[in-house]
């Protein structure tokens, strides 16, 4: 469960750091976390989930760590398939988001 409570901040911090263009040599691994973590939300937002166009970064990353803690079944490694269903059950692709093109919002950060 430590890692998973770590998540969130990872994403966070390392996110800020790429955005900001300061990464720093000692965070390599929360890099690869926010690294990874985008590019499931990239590879998949209007697809298997649908957050608005004001969902953040952030919010996405805290409903993969909620959607972890529930789920006792999963493991400390938070996988592809594990954020996916996370967002899925939090930002569902519903017709009235499609309608209004929501579905194809990017996450902020």
């Amino acid at each position: 469960m430590k890692k998973m409570a770590l998540f969130s901040a990872a994403v966070l911090s390392a996110a800020a750091s790429l955005s900001a263009s300061n990464a720093h040599a000692d965070q390599p691994a929360s890099i690869a976390v926010a690294t990874w973590f985008l590019n499931v939300v990239h590879d998949h937002n209007g697809k298997q989930f649908c957050p608005s166009a004001t969902t953040t970064i952030g919010q996405l990353a805290d409903a993969v760590q909620i959607y972890a803690k529930a789920h006792p079944d999963v493991s400390d490694e938070i996988t592809d398939s594990v954020a996916i269903q996370a967002l899925a059950e939090t930002y569902p692709c519903t017709t009235s988001r499609a309608a209004t093109g929501a579905s194809h919002g990017q996450a902020k950060n």
